[in-house]
């Protein structure tokens, strides 16, 4: 029966469901969600900070997002630390970014901000990314880890409901 609001969010905070309890509320949420479209070019603090401002009572935060903001994500998640929420960083990422499949010349285009990059794809260079992938999770799971936060890692090609039902309900935040 405890109250639940979600935010959506792109470089500002998009869309805000105002929390709300009970079980009606739960398919509203879910529906909210589906409803949700990525757009625009992201800044993950500059929303965290205007959700946080525009609610204050301390709580369960769950933040949802693939993390890959150029300003980083130290404060997104310090808004939330410093208030003394429950703060879970569930970090989503798609399979190709996990493991990509790719070899030879390409051309990439960044989906928020319009930039695309040449780039040949070998052994080593798949390699390096692995590295510097794995180095970034560690350092976002170090960086909740200290304080005090939860996170997990997980693939979009894991069903959404089952994701966050399973993981919130481990932690006891769902009945």
């Amino acid at each position: 029966m405890n109250r639940v609001g979600v935010g959506v969010f792109s470089d500002k905070l998009d869309r805000v469901l105002r929390p709300e309890r009970g079980r009606k509320s739960a398919w509203k949420l879910m529906r909210f969600l589906e409803e949700a479209k990525p757009a625009g070019r992201t800044d993950l603090s500059a929303a965290c900070k205007r959700f946080a401002l525009e609610h204050p009572r301390r709580g369960v935060v769950v933040i949802l997002s693939d993390f890959l903001d150029r300003k980083g994500y130290d404060d997104a998640i310090r808004y939330f630390v410093a208030r003394r929420s429950d703060v879970f960083c569930i970090h989503v990422l798609s399979d190709d970014e996990l493991d990509p499949p790719l070899v030879g010349d390409l051309k990439l285009h960044d989906m928020e901000d319009g930039d695309e990059t040449e780039i040949t794809i070998s052994g080593p260079l798949l390699k390096a990314y692995k590295r510097n992938l794995q180095a970034f999770l560690s350092g976002i799971h170090d960086f909740c880890t200290k304080r005090g936060a939860s996170y997990l890692t997980a693939s979009t090609s894991f069903p959404f409901d089952r994701l966050v039902l399973e993981y919130l309900r481990e932690r006891g935040l769902v009945k």
